[in-house]
């Protein structure tokens, strides 16, 4: 899915500000999905897509950049997680919740993201 170079991010105080507002919505549709999760005991597809679509758009506009470049792995992991053709289920859930937390704090350590 992420193709092609590394890019170097010019205005890095509005990108921050970008990936950091990418960051809290997708915080809020995960928010969203687990609660429906707990009480409903059961996965809406409905709620899981905002989740993936933010954490998607922050994904490809985080993972490109030059200080995630020591993230292969995770990148990779991601990417995979990211596949469309995976079954939506709760596993996907779990996964993703432990992927989006993993890029989060990766974010954190380079500077992109400020979780605290």
């Amino acid at each position: 899915m992420v193709t092609g170079g590394v890019i170097e991010q010019k205005e890095h105080k509005e990108y921050q500000k970008d990936i950091d507002g990418l960051f809290s919505e997708t915080s809020g549709a995960l928010s969203d999905l687990v609660t429906f999760y707990q009480f409903k005991h059961q996965v809406s597809i409905q709620l899981f897509l905002p989740f993936y679509m933010g954490f998607f758009n922050l994904f490809i506009q985080t993972a490109k950049s030059k200080h995630m470049q020591a993230e292969k792995d995770l990148i990779t992991e991601i990417d995979k997680w990211m596949d469309y053709r995976n079954k939506v289920d709760e596993k996907r859930i779990r996964d993703g919740i432990e992927l989006f937390k993993k890029w989060g704090t990766a974010m954190e350590k380079q500077g992109i993201h400020t979780l605290t």
